[in-house]
């Protein structure tokens, strides 16, 4: 239920996650010279972590409940995707500097940002396991 402390704080955690996910793929973007599986990989788990989020955030707006079995799924499944995201872009522009020297530094905030990301999906997943209070039976 939104109006609980808890769902008050997943609320809040899902706009914290959908704005860095915007800012991810903003800077994502405007990076070059990245292998074709890594650019995939990543373009896909923003833009369809965009979606997804998106549409967990307008069902919070017109309070519809969401599973909170889907809603973990969701999340966890969202911070394995962070993390592989995240390391992809990590590795690739770690290790080849001389290379990438105009993007290095976006590239390496991106993968960055993806990994807080992954963090703050795995504290939703937790924060949605441990609200109870809308699950007991009454």
């Amino acid at each position: 239920m939104p109006g609980s402390p808890l769902g008050k704080t997943s609320l809040a955690c899902k706009v914290i996650e959908f704005l860095i996910i915007c800012i991810c793929m903003g800077l994502h973007v405007n990076l070059d010279m990245i292998p074709l599986k890594q650019y995939t990989l990543v373009s896909i788990v923003f833009g369809g972590y965009i979606i997804i989020l998106g549409g967990m955030l307008l069902g919070f707006l017109v309070c519809e409940r969401l599973s909170r079995k889907i809603d973990i799924f969701y999340t966890l499944l969202g911070m394995a995707l962070f993390v592989a995201a995240g390391g992809c872009l990590i590795s690739n522009f770690s290790g080849n500097g001389k290379f990438y020297y105009k993007h290095v530094d976006m590239g390496l905030a991106t993968g960055s940002l993806a990994i807080i990301n992954a963090i703050l999906f795995l504290a939703d997943a937790i924060i949605s396991f441990k609200d109870v209070h809308e699950y007991t039976p009454h």
